[in-house]
């Protein structure tokens, strides 16, 4: 290892006393609020953490950025101090040290790894994936046994993080395959962990890293798993309760078992394993869109005609249409395509499905979506004029149904407020507007104004008066470029709305008829009009 000056072991101990000292003011913040919490006299929303813990983790930055040689011996330095340093200490050594090493063509040598499994083993939970995935950056015999050993004895509980810990092994390859496997399939038994092993196991194949696929041993095997999951989920199809009266574990068991299925029909195809030609024709049947399409590509792979045709057929669903014009490419199959669903609008259409379909967003694609605009222009952010679609789309729930207007082009984007009352230009200025960043617009905060702009914000509060609005009630104060503006609730015509108003202009919109509107996405309009007026 190489040795640290005088002057860099002093900084980490400082760095390690800042770690305590924010440790111990955030128990003495967390103790005041349970006190406040039974006093009738006391607010608990006052009490509020400091900034030492933003000064140690900027501090832990910069030193292992400056130290990047050195980290071993930093490692070998923080063991000493386990007994006494906090986990979020750890959990910032490990955040921090993986930032490093993703930015750096070198990985971690043989003389971190008992220091770094040392942490991942006393580290929290929510730490414990950077630790991983610093493990997995060391990439010697004797770090990826290790790595293999904690991360199938603990595996991570969410599938998501489980590819950010084997992220550094698809980003470097310095290993050998047989490093890893068979030793991670031992964790199979885990639902999040199953799909990502898998996934890896095709990666390597499909990337050349080894010369026969990680799971060719044992093929005979996952492909009853395969058999399984297939019935599971044709049963769970014809009715759902059959497995379960719980909609949530049925959600869960659907989502965990069209995971695993996707990568094992792309584990049969790629091991070209024909055994399992008649269970993929089985899972074919699976109604579930992202089942078929990989069943289908799966079958179409191995020569057969009923899975580019169930492939093809598939590019008529938004959802699955930008994977199946790749498959096709894959395969050969583009020209027969039709155009119709090549085109721009076309594509962006199937973006937007795939994005509402993003757990984040609703989870699952819309019933419909059609074109209401588009438009060429200048947009924020790009040089060249871009192609702008707004969609609407609905989502029907028996008798009920949900609708919005959807952006795709610059960026993907609905909002929770419903658009479509407003005008295509203002739905364009609300998107714009709320992509927007930029150092000269700000927004004040309105508890703390200086004089100077409590007297500005009166001026325009009398402006929206002037204007014929009653009850103001300012909810927004902000800079945009020089000019201020205010967004407020208000009155008009007897009827609630939200207006703004700066030194030149001021508008109205009416809540009537229940829009839901508020002053943030008003507030998005004004920068909105204001930039695409600016750069159109």
């Amino acid at each position: 290892m190489q040795q640290l000056s005088d002057e860099s072991i002093l900084e980490l101990e400082q760095i390690f006393e800042l770690a305590i000292k924010a440790q111990s003011e955030q128990q003495d913040i967390s103790d005041d609020r349970n006190n406040a919490e039974t006093s009738a006299d006391i607010n608990p929303d006052f009490f509020q953490p400091n900034g030492t813990s933003s000064e140690f983790n900027d501090r832990l930055r910069k030193f292992l950025r400056n130290h990047l040689l050195h980290i071993p011996t930093i490692y070998s330095l923080v063991s000493q101090f386990l007994s006494q340093l906090p986990t979020s200490f750890l959990d910032a050594l490990g955040t921090q040290s993986l930032s490093v090493l993703n930015s750096s063509e070198d990985g971690l040598d043989d003389s971190s790894l008992d220091y770094a499994e040392e942490f991942l083993l006393k580290s929290s939970q929510t730490g414990r994936w950077e630790w991983l995935a610093v493990l997995a950056s060391c990439q010697t015999p004797s770090g990826l046994d290790i790595f293999v050993r904690e991360i199938v004895d603990t595996p991570p509980t969410d599938s998501t993080v489980v590819m950010k810990a084997l992220a550094p092994l698809m980003r470097r390859t310095d290993y050998e395959v047989e490093w890893l496997f068979p030793g991670l399939f031992e964790g199979l038994n885990h639902s999040d962990f199953a799909p990502a092993v898998f996934d890896f196991a095709n990666f390597c194949f499909r990337n050349g890293l080894c010369d026969d696929h990680p799971a060719s041993e044992r093929a005979d095997e996952f492909l009853v798993l395969l058999s399984s999951l297939t019935k599971r989920m044709l049963e769970i199809e014809s009715d759902p309760t059959s497995w379960s009266e719980d909609p949530n574990q049925i959600s869960k068991m659907i989502s965990d078992s069209v995971a695993l299925i996707v990568s094992l029909c792309d584990a049969m195809s790629l091991m070209r394993f024909e055994q399992s030609l008649e269970t993929l024709q089985e899972t074919l049947k699976i109604r579930h869109r992202r089942i078929r399409s990989e069943a289908a590509f799966a079958l179409a792979k191995f020569g057969e005609e009923e899975g580019a045709k169930q492939l093809l057929e598939l590019v008529k669903e938004p959802v699955s249409r930008l994977r199946v014009i790749q498959y096709a490419e894959e395969l050969g199959l583009s020209d027969r395509i039709a155009d119709e669903f090549t085109t721009s609008v076309a594509i962006a259409e199937s973006e937007l499905a795939i994005w509402l379909s993003q757990p984040i967003q609703m989870g699952v694609p819309p019933t419909m979506i059609e074109l209401v605009d588009e438009r060429t222009c200048y947009w924020p952010g790009y040089d060249e004029p871009i192609d702008c679609f707004l969609f609407r789309f609905r989502y029907q729930y028996g008798e009920n149904s949900f609708s919005n207007i959807a952006i795709v082009g610059p960026l993907i984007h609905a909002f929770l407020a419903n658009l479509e009352d407003l005008s295509m230009d203002d739905v364009y200025a609300a998107f714009a507007g709320w992509q927007a960043e930029h150092d000269e617009i700000i927004e004040l905060d309105l508890s703390s104004l200086t004089p100077h702009r409590q007297t500005n914000l009166f001026k325009l509060e009398r402006r929206l008066n002037d204007f014929g609005c009653g009850s103001i009630r300012t909810k927004i104060l902000a800079v945009f470029f020089g000019e201020e503006v205010a967004i407020a609730e208000c009155t008009y015509n007897d009827h609630a709305c939200i207006a703004f108003a700066d030194g030149s202009e001021v508008r109205c919109f009416s809540l009537a008829n229940g829009k839901k509107l508020s002053c943030d996405e008003i507030y998005c309009i004004y920068k909105g009009h204001k930039l695409l007026e600016a750069f159109n």
